[in-house]
């Protein structure tokens, strides 16, 4: 028998139990409704919570490979690999060692003075970009180029128009 102590000391534990349980799910919902109203501007959010919940293994089924008449069944992973080798070698052409003959030069001709980029250009391509994508070559992630559109606009605007009147973009054209 269970005394009144350990009696009402169990009562308080499964208050305890059901209310955390209770804000757990209550949790969940909001985190789910947030995603779902949010899913049109960021879908990588929405896939990155749908593949959380999907559960699958990634294996390869069984492959029938067809030699010379004789169909054989790969099972185990070294006969897979071994046909999946075989096939793509048998698709992919024997490139000849002769040289290419060069292309004809098609660089474009055009005056640097005549294009100059203002502040307003690069404040409106910044309000344009996806800011839940990932981070380019320079490690720079777009949100925070979209938070400080306003306060880099000018200095992008100089460092621009700068390259443009020194040729640098063409430079790094032709390498």
């Amino acid at each position: 028998m269970l005394g009144r102590k350990t009696r009402r000391l169990y009562c308080h534990i499964k208050k305890q139990r059901n209310r955390v349980k209770s804000l757990l799910r209550k949790d969940s919902r909001t985190r789910q409704s947030e995603i779902s109203r949010d899913c049109r501007d960021n879908p990588k959010r929405f896939w990155n919570y749908v593949n959380s919940k999907t559960k699958y293994t990634n294996k390869i089924g069984d492959l029938i490979e067809s030699k010379d008449d004789t169909t054989e069944v790969a099972n185990t992973d070294a006969l897979k690999a071994e046909a999946l080798s075989n096939f793509f070698s048998s698709v992919f052409v024997q490139e000849p060692d002769t040289p290419f003959s060069t292309l004809p030069s098609q660089s474009a001709q055009y005056d640097n003075e005549l294009l100059v980029i203002s502040e307003s250009d690069i404040i409106s391509k910044l309000d344009k970009i996806n800011k839940y994508k990932s981070p380019g070559p320079h490690c720079i992630y777009p949100r925070i180029l979209y938070e400080l559109r306003y306060n880099i606009s000018y200095p992008l605007m100089l460092i621009f128009n700068c390259s443009l009147r020194n040729n640098v973009t063409r430079r790094l054209a032709m390498r």
